[in-house]
């Protein structure tokens, strides 16, 4: 519009000086004049022309169409329900412990101490027997008959003897009853070792497993047995047809003392000054020697238990000792934590000694390492 004002006004400019300069009529000036105005009123007349831009702009706001969708809050637990969840957790907790505890008292005998017997008829701990107990047992495995006399020291150690009646063998017996009321029971002679798993069951039965190696196929075991705590014969020197006397052996270097048989005469120090070993024989001896802390006890005590066939083994504060066998040979081990070293004894000796070594064992390790 501007620009239509202003061509307005420079042709009005240029007929004025057209006229003064020229020769036309007024009559030709007043046609365009008449004309201008003509046009300048159609131009006022007419709407103002929208820009494209405005217009498209104007037709997208007209035309958009917009969603509003409502976002809800993850949902969260307050402070109240996690206080909540946290002190029902305790209460079953609480529960648990309580429930546990009522049990025990309920059940007393669950963990069987050393002046307990087997079993009751109705399969229960009975404190009838004490410890030490005999069990004269008959019955048979497989259909063979077989006897055993199992005597239970005040330790839970077995020992006693085997008998396959159909071949009139006689093995002897060494073993441990666990805590569980379980029976692990090595029979040996000269020949053959034989393994049993057995447990007391109601009604006096003793039920289980026997093979003849480690390798074979179970065979069940259905024995009964006869309690007779007051007809035990303890396995002391008094029971063995040997005698036996003691020396010490003194250690310098580790600074431990060990007891020895004196029929062990065969003595030989290490070269390197930690300890000794004392022979009988080839298959019988006992060494002695001290060490320096590579490993603590518990790693070592776990590295020598699942090397060997073990029948006993205990790990108890800075010692520990393990019983086993090596083919048809025994051995105890015995291993003590001092204060900058381990010093360790072990006692080999054949499996039909058994009631012999047995008193000895007990003179030797219960006080080494003093």
């Amino acid at each position: 519009m501007g620009n239509i004002k202003k061509a307005s006004v420079e042709a009005i400019k240029a007929i004025r000086n057209a006229k003064l300069a020229s020769t036309i009529s007024e009559e030709t000036v007043n046609e365009i004049k008449e004309a201008h105005q003509r046009f300048t009123q159609k131009s006022k007349s007419q709407p103002k022309r929208e820009s494209i831009v405005n217009r498209r702009q104007t037709q997208r706001e007209e035309t958009q169409t917009y969603y509003y969708t409502e976002k809800r809050p993850h949902s969260r637990p307050s402070d109240k329900m996690l206080l909540l969840w946290l002190y029902l957790s305790l209460v079953v907790i609480l529960l648990i412990i309580a429930g546990v505890g009522f049990w025990k008292k309920a059940n007393p005998h669950t963990e069987v101490d050393t002046a307990e017997s087997i079993i009751n008829s109705n399969g229960q701990l009975t404190t009838e027997f004490q410890l030490p107990v005999r069990l004269l047992c008959e019955g048979d495995m497989v259909g063979f008959p077989i006897k055993m006399d199992i005597i239970i020291d005040q330790d839970r150690k077995i020992s006693g003897t085997y008998t396959n009646v159909k071949y009139d063998i006689d093995f002897t017996l060494t073993g441990w009853w666990h805590k569980d009321n379980t029976l692990d029971i090595a029979a040996k002679n000269a020949e053959t070792t034989c393994y049993f798993h057995l447990k007391p069951e109601d009604g006096n039965l003793i039920t289980g497993y026997g093979q003849a190696d480690r390798n074979e196929k179970k065979k069940s075991v259905c024995m009964t047995f006869k309690e007779k705590s007051d007809d035990v014969s303890p396995l002391t020197h008094a029971n063995s047809s040997e005698s036996y006397d003691l020396e010490r052996y003194h250690n310098s270097r580790y600074g431990f003392n060990i007891a020895y048989p004196t029929s062990f005469n065969d003595v030989q120090e290490n070269m390197d000054g930690n300890g000794a070993i004392f022979r009988r024989d080839e298959d019988t001896y006992l060494s002695a020697y001290g060490d320096t802390i590579d490993v603590t006890l518990k790693e070592r005590y776990e590295l020598y238990k699942n090397r060997f066939a073990v029948l006993y083994s205990r790990l108890n504060g800075n010692w520990f000792v393990i019983e086993g066998y090596i083919g048809d040979k025994f051995f105890y081990w015995k291993t003590v934590r001092t204060k900058d070293s381990f010093v360790t004894a072990v006692l080999h000796y054949r499996s039909e000694e058994e009631k012999y070594f047995s008193p000895i064992i007990t003179e030797i390790f219960e006080k080494f390492p003093k």
